[in-house]
């Protein structure tokens, strides 16, 4: 190596290579890319933007009728106020036979599985289903049957929704047809009374609330009111996707383990099943297994089983480094920006669920 004598100009620097314009413009759109993946991914995990991804779907038998163009109004004025409080709907056959009725969809946001994927936008059912009634209606489906028919096509045709029952006008229909009961009975000559009395119905919703306590029932004194009720039990819909798993919550509170928001945000994004949250918590009372990190393996394993499975088959062949840096490469789940799980945390998984000797995990020496 030849030092500058006093004296003597120092060697140019090497000239820094210059991008060319094809560079640039493919890292400035890769800035951007990322740019609108982190929007995309806040607007999904930000509770006030929750109503842009429901969508009401309604039923073209109910537009039919002055109840279904109420709330259809209702709707369409959403869309005149703040973003925020927007709220989509279509009309589209939701496949109940002769009832009119609502459903829901909800836009999710499918985790990309790999750094640099691009994440993927999905319209899943919402588990709800709304039937509508006039009052007449509604009437006339408990003289005919208590509405056992109803029942049945619930369960025949959408048994992992719950239903909710909307009845329009209900108390002032009584209260003509027992008006009507009495001209007749004080012989004014009225109109023939119904065979259904306000007992009768009061008796039937009051053994539908015992019978079938996830059924849900209310009644609107008109289509004002009416097409208010389907708005807020959309917007409780929406709240759903950010309810606290109480359990989960109480659970990481108590390890110390991302509590708080980002915890409900994860489980809100990336909802598990029962079984697999029981992995995700067994993982996480390993040092340095964040919940992001569990989440991550257990979708990529499947359950605790699986991977401690493949785990005795890469220590008996050989292949421990190989897996173990597998795991390291993995892509954390619900992270604001992609993130691996790491070293560290690939060698307390691999350590920890390796070690055979109980005294030396209660020392804290697994490897």
């Amino acid at each position: 190596m030849h030092l500058p004598v006093a004296g003597e100009p120092a060697p140019p620097r090497a000239r820094k290579k210059r991008r060319t314009a094809e560079e640039k413009a493919r890292d400035e759109a890769l800035k951007r890319a990322l740019r609108d993946q982190k929007k995309l991914a806040a607007s999904f995990s930000s509770q006030r933007q929750m109503l842009q991804h429901m969508t009401v779907l309604v039923d073209p038998r109910l537009m039919e009728t002055d109840l279904g163009l109420a709330i259809g109004a209702k709707l369409q004025e959403t869309q005149t106020g703040p973003p925020d409080k927007a709220v989509a709907f279509v009309v589209r056959d939701v496949g109940l036979a002769q009832y009119r009725a609502v459903r829901w969809t909800r836009r999710m946001l499918e985790d990309p599985g790999q750094e640099g994927a691009q994440a993927r936008v999905r319209e899943v059912e919402v588990p709800h289903v709304l039937i509508c009634f006039k009052a007449a209606e509604f009437v006339e489906a408990v003289q005919a049957d208590g509405l056992a028919g109803l029942l049945c096509t619930l369960t025949t045709h959408c048994p992992a929704a719950r239903p909710h029952l909307l009845v329009c006008g209900l108390a002032a229909h009584l209260a003509r047809l027992e008006r009507a009961q009495h001209a007749q009975h004080m012989g004014t000559g009225g109109a023939a009374p119904s065979a259904v009395s306000r007992a009768a119905v009061e008796d039937l919703v009051t053994g539908l609330a015992v019978s079938y306590p996830g059924l849900g029932f209310r009644e609107a004194v008109d289509g004002h009111a009416a097409a208010e009720h389907v708005l807020l039990l959309t917007t409780a819909i929406a709240r759903t996707a950010f309810a606290k798993s109480q359990e989960s919550v109480q659970w990481f509170q108590a390890h110390s383990k991302r509590c708080g928001t980002a915890m409900e945000a994860l489980l809100a994004q990336h909802p598990v099943t029962g079984a697999e949250q029981q992995n995700i918590e067994a993982l996480c009372k390993l040092p340095s297994v964040l919940p992001s990190i569990a989440h991550a393996v257990v979708g990529r394993f499947g359950n605790l089983g699986r991977l401690m499975d493949e785990l005795a088959r890469a220590r008996g062949s050989a292949t421990l480094p190989a897996f173990r840096s597998g795991i390291e490469r993995m892509m954390r789940t619900g992270t604001s920006r992609p993130t691996k799980v790491g070293p560290k945390a690939a060698a307390s998984l691999t350590d920890w669920l390796s070690c055979t000797a109980p005294e030396r995990r209660v020392c804290g020496e697994a490897a």
